[in-house]
């Protein structure tokens, strides 16, 4: 179980550098 929860954990911060990489990619553009 608690690995499931470090799956999880491992996921959200993927998701999050994503988006926060995804802006700083817009940002730099415009």
């Amino acid at each position: 179980m608690s690995q499931f929860f470090q799956e999880l954990k491992r996921r959200k911060v993927l998701k999050t550098l994503g988006v926060y990489g995804a802006a700083a990619f817009i940002i730099i553009q415009v």
